[in-house]
């Protein structure tokens, strides 16, 4: 991607984009930062409501994620492609990774707590982590190839049966 075709896709002049940006990274890591908060919202969304907690996280939190993702399939992909080749890069990526990793351990942890998951098994940051590497990379797989409204689907229900069964829950 140059920044001609940015310019182009953006509607203005290549002197434009360059007034704003100082190259085309500046403009990855913001789009980047502005796809990854919001696949994060649905679940500080579920977070931050009590009325919400007794709802299975998962499901909702993973469809939000696939449907955000596939809405901005060039932009994640982008983002996920280039995430160990540009410090900038990686740190967008890295600061939304551990977020969620750290909300996904919360929300395991209290599972566990309320008795609702095993309490044996991985600590729960371990089982966190492993997980949001297998849903990223799935996303991944599913956008680079192109899937549609149907294999999106499959991807939500399967990612939902594994989250549970990893965290010891059984899904809804």
């Amino acid at each position: 991607m140059t920044i001609e075709q940015i310019a182009g896709a953006a509607g203005v002049s290549r002197s434009s984009v360059y007034f704003y940006f100082s190259d085309k990274v500046q403009i990855l890591v913001l789009l980047y930062g502005e796809v990854f908060e919001e696949m994060s919202a649905e679940l500080e969304r579920w977070f931050a409501d009590p009325d919400k907690h007794s709802e299975p996280w998962s499901r909702t939190t993973i469809a939000a994620a696939v449907t955000i993702a596939r809405r901005n399939s060039g932009v994640v992909r982008s983002a996920l492609d280039n995430r160990w080749t540009n410090p900038q890069i990686d740190a967008v990526w890295t600061s939304y990774f551990d977020r969620t990793v750290d909300r996904a351990t919360t929300l395991i942890e209290r599972e566990r707590d309320a008795g609702l998951a095993s309490p044996a098994g991985p600590p729960a940051a371990a089982m966190a982590r492993a997980l949001m590497h297998m849903t990223m990379e799935s996303i991944h797989e599913l956008l680079r190839s192109g899937g549609g409204e149907r294999p999106a689907a499959e991807l939500v229900d399967t990612l939902t049966v594994l989250w549970a069964r990893g965290v010891g829950t059984e899904p809804a």
